[in-house]
């Protein structure tokens, strides 16, 4: 009789622990999808971040490209004046060109960060598709034992006509 109360006592009490499991299962989980949104939003903002960067470097080149055009076709049309505009021309174009490489640099470096950006977004996949399969194992394992818990228990009861009377007069005398 005894031992009868101690087994039920030891299922509610593994019944308990694996549903203490199960929430935490479901909380790593959260936390998870979670960290993989925040994630996915930091690429997003550092990805227009370096776009911004960019277009302000192309704003700048574009009027000195403006510039270089008008002198080039004024160097055309003025031969005579071609000495004197040369010196102006000449650092127009220092310029532009010294502009031009830090938008060349600018664009491998967003062209790198994007890259690495890319492979860490897919690596983070790989590891949340893997952490997701983990936690819903473990849930289905966890919901497996509750099931068995479930048919034993069934089997118990119904195998002791007289363990379900005895039970039930000790629940009202507790």
């Amino acid at each position: 009789m005894n031992s009868i109360i101690e087994i039920w006592e030891r299922i509610d009490d593994i019944i308990i622990e694996i549903e203490m499991q199960v929430k935490n299962l479901q909380l790593q989980l959260k936390r998870f999808n979670r960290h993989e949104k925040l994630s996915e939003k930091l690429q997003k903002l550092e990805i227009e971040l370096a776009q911004a960067r960019i277009s302000d470097l192309e704003k700048e080149t574009k009027p000195l490209e403006s510039f270089l055009k008008k002198k080039n076709k004024l160097l055309d049309k003025n031969s005579s004046k071609q000495k004197s505009e040369n010196l102006d021309f000449s650092t127009a174009k220092d310029n532009y060109l010294h502009k031009k490489e830090e938008l060349d640099k600018t664009q491998k470096k967003v062209d790198q960060l994007t890259e690495k950006l890319l492979k860490d977004v897919q690596k983070k996949n790989t590891e949340s598709s893997k952490g997701i399969d983990v936690l819903e194992g473990e849930l289905q394992k966890k919901i497996n034992q509750l099931n068995q818990f479930d048919k034993d228990y069934m089997k118990i009861i119904s195998e002791c006509d007289d363990c379900g009377k005895t039970v039930i007069g000790t629940e009202k005398e507790i």
